[in-house]
């Protein structure tokens, strides 16, 4: 069978994901008059509905580059010299998300200059986006990494040496001076004492922080109830506030889940909770409270004292390592001027935030939040005996969670809108919108969160999973699954959704 070139273009263009348009003069105007299928896999509106209405290209631009984009064609096509050109924006589906466009556009001039034909090859580029906002954000971390490390250098050089220092000239007197009283002795001893403590604690906060840069401290998140863990951390510090007539209360409501490392959460609470009993006033209280931020799937943990509050010029400090503000305590105690630096590395490494308000002599509030604990997981197939077998399946393995069903990309979409499942486990070909369709309206949505997403299908080709790859889908699976290499996915996605 002997394949003739139109044949071999045609099967090019409709078996290609970049969209081919064309458009030709007619009168004083411009018309398109082709539009490839591809287009309808790009923007979600078919071929017929660009020729319809040829003003549909323009209004679905997106309002903040509609304006730049007009203008450079403009410019382009009454610039007589040009005959081609590339532009690069965004436009809203049929979906409402957003995606990414290339469209490289040809024209063809007649002896005056004037456009007319022309030409334009358009490509979904929304995953190079992607890639492109991962690489600054990478490029923009290593940056602030190589100089936290000069920094770090500096406040080894300094602070180390200050209690070294102090050791040493105790030391030196105590051997010099034969004629030393006990009393004076024990004083000096005393001071010696304290400069090896806070060199211990520095050292020790100082190896805590590394750890947590270098990614070198176990990082296990769990379900747990942190409420239990705020019990702990309360009992740890009685001793304390009690010498200072300090009254700790905790607001949080019996049963506050969070995903989170319990480890990690009980030295970030420790941290915190002992700052607000270091800078509180004798004889006040302490108030631990949280709220639940249902569209972010967040807690808002918040632990507010009575103390002698911070400067504003220095609150920007708190959390920052390089700057390491420490000041003593309402009785002098000391610290080492790191422990919200290490509460802020902890914070951001479980995908939340931390923060600070305070009022001179009115105390200070330090809030922080951690990802909510979702024990959904939404199933997407459109096969009916599919979803019944593979929910067993998930209830089977991970039986701490609640498995909801959809039966297209279309449907699952709304519901991670609405509830944000901690996964999703799709299938590829379905009506109404595959899985393909799905992830990548989701990549390109505005939705607070994002779960991660698993591909489980019996229909993929080569093409469908390198698709899936080039989106950022980690794990793409065929039919029958093995489920031992399938819990594995399922329990790497689920950690990996706190920091998303």
């Amino acid at each position: 069978m002997t394949i003739t070139p139109d044949a071999l273009l045609k099967a090019i263009v409709e078996n290609n994901n970049i969209g081919v348009w064309a458009a030709e003069r007619e009168g004083n105007k411009i018309q398109p008059v082709l539009y490839t299928p591809a287009i309808k896999f790009i923007t979600g509106f078919s071929s017929q509905s660009f020729l319809s209405n040829p003003k549909l290209w323009i209004n679905i631009i997106h309002p903040d580059d509609s304006e730049e984009v007009i203008s450079k064609i403009r410019k382009f096509y009454n610039d007589d010299e040009r005959i081609n050109t590339q532009l690069e924006y965004r436009i809203i589906n049929n979906l409402g998300a957003i995606v990414w466009l290339e469209n490289k556009i040809s024209v063809v001039r007649n002896q005056w200059g004037e456009v007319q034909r022309v030409f334009g090859l358009v490509s979904d580029i929304s995953h190079l986006k992607s890639y492109e906002e991962q690489l600054k954000q990478s490029a923009d971390k290593l940056r602030k990494l190589n100089e936290m490390k000069d920094r770090f250098i500096s406040i080894i050089s300094h602070d180390l040496r200050t209690p070294f220092n102090s050791i040493l000239g105790f030391v030196d007197m105590m051997l010099e001076e034969d004629t030393l009283s006990r009393e004076d002795q024990v004083t000096y001893l005393k001071f010696i004492r304290e400069s090896s403590s806070s060199m211990y604690n520095l050292v020790n906060s100082l190896l805590d922080w590394t750890r947590l840069q270098t990614g070198r401290i176990n990082f296990e998140p769990e379900t747990i109830n942190a409420n239990a863990y705020v019990r702990k951390s309360i009992e740890m510090m009685t001793g304390v506030a009690l010498q200072k007539n300090l009254e700790i209360i905790n607001q949080l409501p019996p049963d506050v889940f969070v995903y989170a490392d319990e480890n990690l959460l009980l030295q970030v609470l420790n941290n915190i909770i002992s700052n607000a009993v270091k800078f509180s006033k004798p004889g006040g209280k302490i108030f631990i409270s949280s709220r639940n931020l249902i569209d972010e799937r967040l807690v808002e943990f918040s632990i507010k004292d009575s103390g002698v509050g911070i400067k504003n010029e220095n609150i920007s400090k708190l959390f920052e390592v390089d700057k390491k503000l420490s000041t003593l305590g309402t009785q002098g105690e000391k610290g080492s001027g790191l422990g919200l630096s290490l509460c802020s590395e902890i914070v951001t490494k479980h995908g939340g935030k931390i923060w600070a308000e305070s009022h001179l002599d009115i105390g200070t509030t330090i809030y922080f939040t951690i990802p909510t604990a979702s024990e959904q997981i939404l199933l997407v197939d459109d096969v009916n005996t599919d979803r019944i077998l593979y929910s067993k399946l998930l209830k089977s393995i991970i039986p701490d969670h609640e498995v909801i069903e959809a039966q297209n990309g279309a449907d699952a979409l709304e519901i991670i809108r609405h509830i944000s499942p901690a996964l999703v486990i799709s299938d590829h070909k379905m009506p109404t919108m595959s899985g393909l369709e799905m992830v990548k309206t989701l990549q390109a949505s505005d939705f607070k969160f994002k779960p991660p997403v698993i591909i489980l299908s019996s229909y993929l080709d080569e093409e469908s999973k390198q698709q899936y790859k080039q989106l950022g889908i980690e794990y793409v699976f065929g039919k029958p699954v093995n489920v031992s290499i399938f819990k594995k996915a399922i329990d790497k996605s689920i950690e990996q959704s706190v920091r998303i």
